[in-house]
């Protein structure tokens, strides 16, 4: 953490991101607990924890390392639900195709692939970003909730839990709009008070402070997982962590490159190969789906723009493991306001790209509608990418495309036919 930077600014935008992220944590341990693994809680907050510290250190950017709740799903869903694999098989499957992407990421040169990318591409994937956030804030806060014909519509809006959030929406987004600092905190905050007084949650010991259960350590059973012959499952797996790593840490870097921050799209290389580790690591205590999250970007529209703002926000949740016991079931829209804040800032970079030009315009366009439609990056660069190359071929213009496009669009199209 190199340079001059504003330290109180900094500490806000940390302990803004820790508003943003903690409540989520509860749904991803809840999630984990459904799939049969123990007492998930303080594993999940210690390696969010420690992730977190290691990537802002290590990147000098306020970055948050949480669970993916795309992976974590896909995990406690499709592995442990409708394959039935064993919990411990599950991790262990998860662990080689954690470990395949980060071999995938070692590769040098990540980063001027990323710039070779057409700008509109990478625009658009700044712009999923916001998309991702704010449409995880509606389904937080169940303004939109699913309908048996499949389609979303309106919940409850006169719920006291809606009106909360709506509270917290007014706040959060006055405050951006006349630039008052800490406008996520009072935002958050204002949820949380009015949910104290429709008596939605409550402060109080419920339940034993968390533990890390012995079970977890090294819980992963690899030699099972090949014995059940998941290599093809861990493939799937590979790409989905390599893809939603690749996704939010460039659609991250975009929207500072948009800030004037020179030099932020040449840390890819280094910010891919540290989020594939932090999958593999992650593992190691029985999380799947530890990567660098979308909800990184809440702290960047609080204005934090160094690594310090990611250090606070890991020693809070470090700090949090003592709280947990008077903060059991905390809900999840508490978040909504930071959420909503962080995927408005992103959009910005959606005002840069040519829609116009076929060649590009329509693979952005493809990008932004199939994240939002998956919720998941690995969706969205699915149809994205294979388009580049697609439409750069009838159009002639493929001496213009890097060569690792066309190995990627193979491997995404793979994916789609197999997951």
């Amino acid at each position: 953490m190199r340079g001059n930077f504003r330290w109180g600014q900094e500490v806000l935008a940390g302990v803004a991101l820790f508003l943003g992220v903690f409540p989520l944590l509860f749904v991803v341990s809840g999630l984990l607990e459904g799939a049969g693994v123990p007492s998930p809680l303080f594993a999940v907050i210690l390696v969010s924890a420690f992730g977190t510290l290691c990537f802002s250190l290590a990147m000098d950017l306020p970055f948050v390392v949480i669970p993916g709740l795309n992976l974590v799903m896909f995990y406690a869903f499709a592995l442990c639900g409708e394959l039935r694999l064993p919990w411990r098989v599950a991790l262990g499957t998860f662990f080689l195709g954690s470990l395949v992407a980060f071999l995938a990421a070692s590769v040098p040169g990540w980063h001027r692939f990323f710039h070779r990318l057409s700008p509109n591409f990478r625009f658009a994937l700044s712009g999923s970003l916001g998309f991702l956030l704010l449409f995880r804030g509606l389904l937080e806060s169940r303004i939109l909730v699913p309908q048996e014909s499949g389609w979303f519509g309106f919940g409850d809006l006169t719920h006291p839990r809606a009106l909360a959030v709506f509270l917290g929406l007014f706040v959060v987004l006055v405050g951006y709009g006349i630039r008052l600092k800490g406008a996520t905190c009072f935002g958050v905050l204002a949820t949380l008070g009015f949910s104290l007084w429709r008596g939605l949650w409550s402060f109080g010991m419920g339940g034993n402070p968390p533990t890390l259960s012995p079970s977890l350590l090294c819980a992963l059973d690899v030699p099972r997982a090949l014995q059940y012959g998941t290599i093809g499952l861990a493939g799937v797996v590979s790409v989905f962590v390599f893809f939603e790593t690749f996704g939010s840490l460039g659609g991250y870097l975009m929207r500072l490159s948009t800030l004037g921050m020179q030099g932020s799209v040449t840390r890819f290389s280094r910010g891919l190969l540290l989020g594939a580790l932090m999958a593999v690591f992650g593992l190691l205590f029985g999380v799947p789906g530890l990567f660098p999250a979308p909800e990184s970007v809440i702290g960047m529209a609080e204005r934090g723009r160094r690594g310090l703002a990611g250090v606070v926000c890991g020693v809070l949740l470090l700090l949090s493991l003592f709280a947990v016991p008077y903060c059991s079931d905390l809900p999840s829209f508490f978040a909504v306001p930071a959420l909503f804040l962080g995927g408005i800032f992103a959009l910005e970079p959606l005002s840069r790209v040519d829609f116009a030009d076929a060649s590009e315009g329509i693979p952005a366009a493809l990008l932004l509608g199939m994240t939002l439609g998956t919720l998941s990056f690995a969706g969205g660069m699915a149809f994205g990418i294979p388009s580049l190359v697609l439409l750069g071929l009838s159009l002639k213009r493929g001496r213009g495309i890097h060569p690792a496009v066309y190995l990627l669009s193979a491997v995404l199209l793979w994916w789609l036919l197999v997951r």
